[in-house]
């Protein structure tokens, strides 16, 4: 049943009353008779006219008058019902009731929501977006500003709050701002080279960058680089031939060294790597070297 609350313009309305006893103050009249002319409307100040269902007692023999108002008899804004008994003497007392319409009633804002209208809200107190209806909400539906990063809150809208293709319609349109954006930067063609861009800002002159990469030395090359690197231990002694010579006196086969000719061999017994002129003493006079 629906509530009734509150009275909607253009829509069948029931309300129920009592009515005074005439002859007895301080009492409602039980079970009072209603007759045609008893009962009659008012719309929008308009002229009284009988009532289209004459009102019932509810429960019968009861003290509760049930008045029954058509749509057309709740088509105003402003309705008057007026109650005057037509029989001498009157059995019960005259009443008029002052009915205001609304556009709506409470049931119109029912929730789960009745389709066209009203809107969905959920337990925390939003809105529902299938309360909305395609295109309702557009561009020209906000102000400028009304919506910014203050007005949403985190995580309000993921992918759940999306449609199945918003995600994708999304997608397509940053990456075709982005493809022009990438397109914008070349200079030459209607495309983004990467390959002359990333040459320009590493100052390369090449066509090609891959070339550029495979002149690039090995780490072998660059550890032999720096092995027979001029002068890199002392004049005329780079830092592989020192290695050598250190290498037959510490690990390589030795001969002489009880005589006053000291001889080192190679680390692969190939060659004499040191001969050295001792005295005496051991104090070397002369050293000949073979680093190669």
């Amino acid at each position: 049943m629906p509530s009734y609350v509150t009275p909607k313009k253009n829509t069948a309305f029931v309300f129920n009353l009592p009515l005074a006893d005439a002859t007895v103050a301080t009492a409602f009249k039980a079970n009072p008779t209603l007759a045609a002319g008893d009962v009659k409307i008012s719309i929008d100040g308009g002229a009284f006219n009988n009532i289209t269902s004459l009102p019932t007692v509810s429960p019968a023999s009861g003290r509760i008058v049930q008045v029954s108002l058509s749509s057309s008899e709740m088509n105003g804004d402003n309705i008057a019902v007026q109650f005057v008994d037509q029989t001498t003497p009157a059995e019960w007392a005259e009443v008029e009731v002052l009915i205001q319409t609304s556009a709506r009633q409470i049931d119109d804002l029912a929730f789960p929501n009745t389709s066209g209208r009203g809107m969905d809200i959920d337990a925390s107190g939003g809105v529902e977006v299938g309360s909305f209806q395609t295109g309702a909400i557009t561009t020209a539906a906000f102000t400028a500003g009304a919506i910014n990063a203050a007005a949403i809150a985190p995580d309000a809208i993921g992918a759940s709050e999306l449609a199945a293709d918003a995600a994708t319609e999304i997608g397509t349109a940053v990456w075709a701002a982005a493809a022009r954006t990438l397109t914008a930067l070349d200079e030459d063609t209607t495309t983004l080279d990467l390959d002359a861009t990333i040459r320009s800002a590493v100052g390369l002159a090449s066509a090609n960058l891959d070339t550029q990469i495979a002149d690039l030395p090995t780490a072998n090359e660059n550890a032999d680089a720096l092995l027979d690197r001029s002068a890199g231990v002392e004049t005329g002694l780079t830092f592989r031939q020192w290695l050598r010579l250190a290498a037959s006196t510490l690990f390589g086969k030795a001969s002489g060294l009880e005589t006053t000719t000291a001889i080192f061999r190679d680390f692969g017994d190939t060659k004499d790597r040191i001969t050295a002129t001792v005295d005496a003493n051991g104090n070397r006079t002369a050293v000949t070297r073979d680093a190669t």
